[in-house]
């Protein structure tokens, strides 16, 4: 698992609820998702795994969470390969992707 560090709490990641670190965390990669071809293999980082280690708290409470912005018509999900796995895995992103200076 990856050391989160002292950068982590000095960027005030830490005061912001999951919900609100799970979409930050997901905008930098939503827009490679949400364009990947149907065979394509996408980084670690958009399993619950990755997320989970990502903005440094359980996959349990991930999930959780993941299923409250499903809800909430924030994020998707779909199947998809995932770089390290031999078998598909769920991966997320955001609903609206934003492009750099749109």
């Amino acid at each position: 698992m990856v050391n989160i560090g002292e950068s982590f709490y000095l960027s005030g990641e830490a005061d912001k609820t999951v919900k609100q670190r799970i979409v930050n965390y997901l905008a930098r990669y939503s827009e490679k998702v949400f364009e990947a071809y149907a065979y394509s293999t996408l980084p670690w980082e958009v399993c619950q795994e990755g997320i989970a280690e990502g903005i440094g708290v359980t996959r349990p409470h991930v999930a959780l969470r993941l299923r409250d912005l499903i809800d909430e018509d924030i994020v998707s999900e779909r199947l998809a390969h995932v770089e390290g796995s031999h078998r598909k895995r769920k991966v997320y992103y955001l609903n609206e992707v934003v492009k750099d200076g749109e």
